[in-house]
């Protein structure tokens, strides 16, 4: 695990070191930091319901993806998302962390900020696009096995009414296994790294 020490020196104080921050991971030729980490993971907090998760709820782990989901964007697509979408995010997390101590620790400059929140609206815009069409339809011999062979489960509800909720559910689940199929290539595609112990 590589470090980055701060060396600071006081008149009547030994030496101190304090460890600012660790490489967490790599994607691509992209090193991801716990700076990094920290830096999104604010943003999120402050963007609330404009932030995506993209299916992940590490921190760590969701910055891997994010960069996953950039990279392949930059391949997909041929023009960034910006104009007035950027700067709405722009304004509002900033608005939202500049009073914020742990965001003013990191001194996060305008121009980093500029850059993370264009590339998450790339990797956004690719992720929404994959998962709008891993949307398949369950087929109804599927819901109607499930209905039969779990009707203490579903109790009362007819089959009509089971239905929707079966659907609705290996829909779900149908799409998670998909996403977590692809996000697994692009992990190989971009040879992702670990580094945390």
């Amino acid at each position: 695990m590589l470090y980055v020490f701060l060396l600071s020196f006081h008149v009547n104080y030994p030496l101190e070191a304090k460890t600012l921050l660790t490489t967490v991971s790599q994607v691509k030729n992209h090193v991801i930091t716990s700076r990094e980490i920290k830096m999104q993971f604010l943003v999120g907090q402050a963007l609330g319901s404009k932030w995506h998760e993209f299916k992940q709820k590490d921190p760590g782990e969701r910055v891997i993806r994010f960069w996953l989901l950039y990279f392949e964007a930059a391949s997909f697509y041929n023009k960034e998302v910006g104009g007035g979408t950027l700067d709405d995010l722009i304004t509002k997390a900033s608005a939202e962390l500049k009073t914020n101590k742990e965001w003013q620790e990191l001194d996060v400059t305008d121009e980093e900020l500029k850059s993370l929140l264009s590339r998450f609206l790339q990797a956004k815009r690719l992720f929404l696009f994959k998962e709008k069409a891993s949307m398949l339809p369950v087929p109804e011999s599927e819901v109607r096995a499930e209905y039969a062979q779990n009707k203490i489960r579903y109790g009362n509800l007819s089959y009509e009414e089971a239905a929707q909720r079966i659907q609705a559910s290996k829909a779900r689940q149908s799409l998670t296994q998909r996403l977590e199929r692809w996000f697994k290539a692009l992990e190989k595609k971009y040879r992702v790294q670990r580094f945390r112990t």
